[in-house]
């Protein structure tokens, strides 16, 4: 489709360009001035009645194409204006359908989140149960705590008496080991000592078994017996040692209470 003043192509549904839309229409005194009618009919004297006629009809048709252009005019004004309104209105449709898909989405983020709630709320519900349990058992664990923590006191000042004790046990037993060590010192000496004195004891006692065996003696009592160490008869005060062999060769025999 193309423009109805300077042929240019325009979008369908329309009449004018937009540079012609936009640019007035010609006055009636520009388009008198461009044909020349009405100036000429001003400065020519009058003429026959066929002339005056011919005149008037390009008046008539000049005037028919001022009519017809005001009506174009005001139409397209007022096409442009619907145009415009509907382009409006158009855009208005647009507007509400984009409001319309956002408030649906709002109400579907609306569902979601009351959704969301509703099982936050059930959620809730449930840990205030737990809670509320918990909280029962907690008190009725109260006293059992009382009874444990006074226990525990009890235990534990038995504990400090009984770690006192075991202080005091420690230090006694640390003097008892110091006792016990100089003890062990003390009989180490007195085992050395008796080692020693047994040492001298077995040779004194090998010496002493070996008189018992060999040595006799003879008392001057008027008898003529040779007597051991530990015979009865035997006083100790005045006598004399032989040994066996010798005593017999000189007339002495076994006492009959030692043997000899």
């Amino acid at each position: 489709m193309n423009c109805v003043r300077c042929g240019k192509p325009i979008p369908e549904g329309e009449m004018f360009c937009e540079a012609c839309a936009s640019s007035p229409l010609p006055s009636t005194q520009k388009v008198s001035s461009a044909t020349g009618s009405i100036p000429t009919a001003r400065r020519v004297a009058p003429r026959p009645q066929k002339k005056r006629g011919r005149g008037g009809l390009i008046v008539l048709l000049i005037l028919m194409i001022l009519i017809t252009g005001a009506s174009l005019y005001f139409s397209w004004r007022m096409y442009r204006s619907v145009h415009l309104q509907q382009a409006s209105i158009r855009v208005q449709e647009a507007n509400l359908a984009d409001r319309e898909l956002a408030i649906n989405s709002q109400q579907q983020k609306l569902s979601d989140v009351q959704s969301q709630l509703d099982k936050a709320l059930e959620t809730e519900n449930a840990l205030r149960a737990q809670v509320a349990e918990l909280q029962a058992q907690i008190k009725g664990s109260e006293s059992s705590m009382n009874q444990n923590q006074y226990d525990l006191d009890t235990a534990l000042k038995k504990l400090d008496e009984l770690q006192a004790d075991l202080d005091e046990a420690q230090a006694e037993a640390l003097t008892l080991t110091e006792e016990r060590d100089k003890v062990q010192e003390e009989l180490e000496t007195l085992q050395k000592s008796f080692d020693e004195l047994k040492e001298k004891f077995d040779a004194q006692s090998e010496k002493m078994d070996w008189i018992d065996a060999y040595v006799v003696y003879v008392e001057n009592d008027g008898t003529d017996y040779y007597h051991s160490f530990e015979c009865p008869r035997f006083k100790r005060q005045s006598f004399w040692v032989y040994n066996k062999k010798l005593a017999e060769s000189k007339g002495y025999t076994p006492c009959p209470d030692c043997g000899g």
